[in-house]
């Protein structure tokens, strides 16, 4: 997963199109040095009864370990502590804006959003309604305008278009009929809170069955739907939790609930949750390969790691479906000829380019210059979904590789 690194932008720079002599802090501060590295602890075994699933039993493993846990009243108090200013202990920051405002300003500069909207299936009286995990500080008048809009993209042609800007208390923010789109620095906690609620709440013991889709209703029913979610799983990909967003999801087990959102703490779960019936996603691949205890361990199930020490990396492991605790598989790339044509073969996972994994194919004839040869000569063969092979434009005496990448 990338690391996103957000600046400051500050009141003294004229050109901002705000006022209020608040800063704008995303999340993670540049300005900010950390002397020892934060620590998370996980307790022992903690998602032990998860390991090993996907798909929907896992999804129900979740539930259960995460479910029942202590409800705390719907209050101020929890915010001041969770949502803390680390550069002001007298404030809490904000979404949609990270603007800093006072802890004793509540009512008139900030209130509590639901990032699952109390409309589409929370209510008032569930402990859904409480839930920390989904519950942020906001400025009460961007609360009223995303109202329970779904989160995704917005359209400029839609007729009730708001441009980032507009909204003076979130000027990153943007919205039409339809949907909200969040600031970038945003986007991949509100996803993961998304993902928690509905791992979280799956109709059980009364309370409501929350489900995530591409589709959520946009009118009188609402029903007990989100999304978008193919959305919500790039934001998640894109941008992983930082030291913010697990502090507080420590905050929350440690002093409040005693439960904990897995995807902060194994982000691969949510891949392994939502696309197992489709495709091998890269969480997918992780976790079915390594326990939760390794999946902690980038030395390990890292994707620079090697764990059965055969020289391949975990990435190209996973690329080129090969088994990473085998050191003997198979090479995965062949060279041969055919007639007066130079072919390469190589498995290549189904529906990469949907997740950000390219592969490149390259020839050169001293190892030093590379050549890329074009994609659109990439042909399907019979052998199967992974099974691809390439007709290349080689030197008389040359070399191959197979390059690729992951954003």
């Amino acid at each position: 997963y990338p690391i996103e690194v957000v600046g400051i932008l500050t009141q003294e720079d004229a050109s901002l199109p705000w006022t209020g002599g608040y800063r704008l802090l995303p999340r993670r501060q540049a300005d900010i040095v950390e002397v020892d590295p934060p620590d998370f602890p996980l307790p022992v075994n903690y998602y032990g009864a998860a390991e090993g699933l996907i798909g929907e039993p896992l999804r129900a493993a979740l539930a259960s370990i995460v479910g029942g846990h202590t409800r705390v009243r719907y209050s101020w108090e929890p915010f001041w502590r969770l949502d803390e200013d680390p550069a002001n202990p007298n404030n809490v920051i904000l979404i949609f804006s990270a603007f800093s405002k006072p802890k004793d300003s509540n009512i008139t500069d900030w209130e509590r959003e639901h990032i699952w909207p109390r409309s589409r299936g929370v209510g008032l009286s569930s402990t859904s309604h409480d839930d920390l995990h989904s519950l942020k500080p906001i400025n009460p008048y961007v609360n009223n305008s995303r109202g329970n809009l779904p989160f995704g993209y917005t359209d400029p042609d839609d007729s009730s278009y708001r441009a980032p800007g507009f909204y003076e208390d979130a000027p990153l923010a943007s919205r039409d009929s339809r949907r909200w789109l969040p600031p970038e620095f945003d986007r991949g906690s509100i996803a993961r809170a998304l993902f928690y609620m509905a791992a979280r709440y799956n109709g059980d013991n009364d309370e409501p069955d929350l489900r995530l889709t591409d589709d959520p209703p946009t009118e009188i029913p609402w029903g007990t739907q989100m999304g978008d979610l193919s959305v919500l799983l790039d934001w998640h990909r894109r941008h992983a939790p930082d030291d913010f967003e697990r502090r507080r999801n420590q905050l929350i087990f440690e002093e409040f609930q005693g439960n904990r959102n897995p995807f902060v703490d194994f982000p691969d779960l949510v891949d392994a949750v939502w696309t197992a019936d489709r495709y091998l996603a890269p969480g997918t691949w992780r976790v079915t390969h390594f326990t939760f205890d390794e999946l902690a361990d980038e030395s390990v199930s890292g994707w620079d790691a090697d764990p059965d020490g055969d020289g391949v990396i975990n990435l190209l492991e996973y690329a080129f479906g090969l088994d990473p605790r085998d050191g003997q598989s198979l090479h995965p790339v062949s060279v041969f000829r055919e007639g007066d044509q130079n072919l390469v073969s190589f498995r290549k996972v189904r529906d990469a380019a949907e997740w950000g994994m390219q592969y490149h194919v390259e020839t050169s004839p001293d190892l030093e210059y590379w050549r890329p040869q074009p994609s659109e000569t990439l042909q399907k063969t019979p052998h199967g979904d992974f099974h691809w092979e390439k007709t290349l434009s080689l030197e008389t005496a040359g070399f191959i590789r197979i390059r690729v990448t992951l954003e």
